[in-house]
């Protein structure tokens, strides 16, 4: 099984840069800052966010991902209205395979025809570094490695590094969003010892709308969330059910992969407001730990953590002259 899980991750994370070579999360309402470019600043407020997540649990060298991101628009420094900015960095662990990822994004926001609203249209840079270990420390090679797989065997401890450009645009308001954004478009290659994976261009798009409940203090939030690589595409159906805007619990479904529960809570902590999640996926494939094996998944866990704070731009000062002060040859 070890040999098996293995394969999974070269084959579709590293050596054929094929399918989805980028991370999945759970709780995608939550992580548009790091996906949509256009999402940076769009808040009117300070926000960071931090998400982990534990994905097939059970399996030795099972994907581990940690996101970590901030953003805010010009203005709550004192700088031009209708710009924004956002760093993210993420760190994927999947068996011998690793890759990490910082990523800036700038967008400029308009407002539009769309009562409240605000368009983000944006670009990030990322650098993305890739790394494969096939070695143990005294340089032998790992038990679990394939020793007939010269492409392998050949890889030893190796790294490359990429640079990469993206672009999408982000709509917000109150009551509703959309998204749209391409990553990886240069395809840059990574170049290793025995192999030179392709970064391949992916594609996004999400949107969720917050409907109330009649008079009560009920809200429902239906979002989606599609990502493609060109040759697989993967969709993420949610709902959650939202008490006085603090509390929440939800369902998604991943089809052919996971059912997910979802739960959280916001509230307000000093200047800013706080928020919590945490998913959990039944695996619904064939890595689905089946009752008769000790072998397989027992589901993935994911963790969020959220703070945005709301800054007042500094006041402009407005300056006066009386022009019987100068003198007049």
């Amino acid at each position: 099984m070890k040999r098996i899980f293995t394969s999974i991750a070269l084959v579709l994370s590293a050596l054929t840069g094929f399918s989805q070579q980028e991370y999945q999360v759970s709780q995608n309402m939550f992580n548009q800052m790091p996906i949509f470019a256009g999402y940076a600043g769009i808040n009117d407020a300070i926000c960071g966010q931090l998400m982990y997540r534990n994905q097939w649990m059970g399996f030795n060298g099972n994907p581990k991902t940690l996101i970590f991101s901030v953003n805010a628009p010009w203005s709550s420094f004192g700088g031009p209205q209708n710009f924004g900015s956002g760093l993210s960095f993420s760190s994927d662990q999947l068996g011998f395979y690793s890759m990490t990822n910082i990523k800036l994004a700038n967008a400029y926001h308009l407002p539009t025809v769309i009562a409240n609203g605000k368009l983000g249209v944006g670009f990030d840079l990322s650098f993305s570094q890739q790394s494969f270990t096939g070695t143990n420390g005294a340089g032998g090679t790992m038990s679990y490695i394939d020793n007939s797989d010269q492409v392998l065997m050949g890889l030893g401890n190796t790294n490359g590094s990429a640079l990469e450009l993206g672009l999408g645009v982000f709509y917000k308001r109150q009551d509703l969003w959309f998204g749209i954004n391409t990553s990886q478009n240069l395809t840059s290659t990574i170049e290793w010892a025995t192999a030179s994976p392709q970064l391949a261009r992916h594609y996004y798009i999400t949107a969720g709308y917050l409907m109330p409940l009649g008079s009560s203090r009920f809200e429902l939030e239906p979002s989606v969330f599609i990502k493609s690589d060109g040759s697989a595409t993967q969709m993420d159906l949610a709902v959650r059910a939202i008490y006085d805007r603090q509390f929440w619990g939800g369902l998604a479904f991943r089809p052919v992969d996971a059912a997910v529960v979802m739960a959280g809570v916001t509230r307000q902590v000093g200047p800013g407001n706080l928020k919590i999640g945490f998913a959990y996926d039944y695996s619904m494939s064939s890595l689905r730990q089946d009752g008769t094996t000790t072998s397989g998944s027992n589901g993935s866990v994911e963790l969020f953590l959220g703070y945005c704070m709301g800054i007042t731009p500094p006041p402009t000062t407005r300056k006066y002259y009386d022009p019987t002060l100068f003198d007049i040859d």
